[in-house]
């Protein structure tokens, strides 16, 4: 998919409905149309899955393409590991209003911020060492090359809505268009959507040969005291 292939097919529309339309106010429809169907829903073609390296600081900048997060999973070849539990800002704060309390293991903790235009990941505990981090998530939009070529439809019906007048009978038709179209879209895309996180066996408690619970039970990964 490429933007002037884009317009030529709404000029050869426009043409063939007898309308007046300038080559540059479509070209304006098409990135506008665009910009629509990428954050319209999470296309399977926005997810990015990457290795992202922690650090021992406590955030990590996260990579310029960054808009959402779905995933933020730790795993080694000694455990299974574990999905990063994500809080809001506000509650992270309350909970960890001091940083440098936990600074001595893999991190367990984080929220997500914006500092100065940049998404940043912070962590509690402050990580010991640097971890290699999988990150999968939701990237923001570059231009209409990284749309599937699967939803040249739904970008091309969209930008009717932006070639016609708000409020006219043809722009009312334009919209009730898109809404059909991106279901369709949405349908088609559907199987493609799976959820992707840490995979944890069920277990029970770790019991010590005289019979106690470990505190740190919920971390035995071996198979063992089940």
């Amino acid at each position: 998919m490429t933007k002037e292939s884009l317009v030529d097919i709404v000029k050869g529309q426009a043409k063939v409905a007898g309308l007046m339309v300038d080559g540059e106010h479509i070209s304006e429809a098409i990135d506008r149309a665009a910009v629509k169907v990428w954050y319209a829903y999470q296309w399977e073609c926005r997810r990015v899955t990457t290795t992202l390296a922690s650090g021992t600081d406590e955030y990590v900048d996260l990579p310029d393409d960054f808009r959402s997060l779905k995933s933020l999973v730790y795993r080694s070849g000694s455990t299974e590991g574990w999905q990063i539990d994500f809080e809001g800002e506000d509650r992270y704060d309350i909970d960890f209003p001091n940083p440098d309390v936990f600074t001595a293991d893999a991190p367990r903790k984080m929220k997500i911020v914006q500092v100065d235009g940049v998404w940043r990941a912070y962590f509690t505990p402050q990580p010991d060492a640097s971890y290699d981090l999988t990150l999968v998530y939701n990237r923001k939009y570059g231009d209409v090359t990284l749309l599937d070529d699967a939803l040249e439809d739904l970008v091309i019906v969209a930008a009717w809505g932006f070639i016609h007048p708000a409020g006219t009978t043809q722009w009312m038709s334009a919209r009730a268009a898109f809404k059909t179209a991106l279901q369709e879209a949405i349908d088609n895309d559907t199987p493609a959507q799976v959820s992707v996180g840490a995979v944890k066996r069920p277990r029970r408690f770790d019991v010590g040969d005289a019979g106690e619970v470990k505190d740190d039970w919920y971390l035995v990964c071996d198979g063992s005291d089940y």
